[in-house]
């Protein structure tokens, strides 16, 4: 009897941003100050793309241009690359 085994890998992603110019969050306002947070200027922020899998591995990349759809097939085209499978499925 042949036992196919399949194994999938499974990724977990997120796209986040780190704004280059800081700012004192607005629950830190005196009592009589009006609460407002300025938004950081553009030309300083860092787009990061991450993949962590279930062995807690992470796969990131970083651009200073937004993180669109072709970055990020890029981004995992790439990654198929390095995913090392077993083809011998069969016992």
């Amino acid at each position: 009897m042949n036992v196919q085994i399949k194994i999938v890998y499974i990724f977990y992603g997120d796209k986040s941003a780190v704004i280059g110019e800081g700012y004192v969050s607005y629950g830190w306002q005196f009592p009589d100050e009006k609460a407002s947070v300025l938004v950081g200027n553009a030309r300083d922020k860092i787009n990061i793309f991450g993949l962590i899998d279930r062995n807690n591995t992470c796969h990131f990349a970083t651009s200073e241009k937004n993180i669109n759809a072709n970055f990020v097939i890029e981004k995992l085209e790439k990654l198929s690359f390095s995913i090392k499978k077993n083809v011998d499925c069969f016992r």
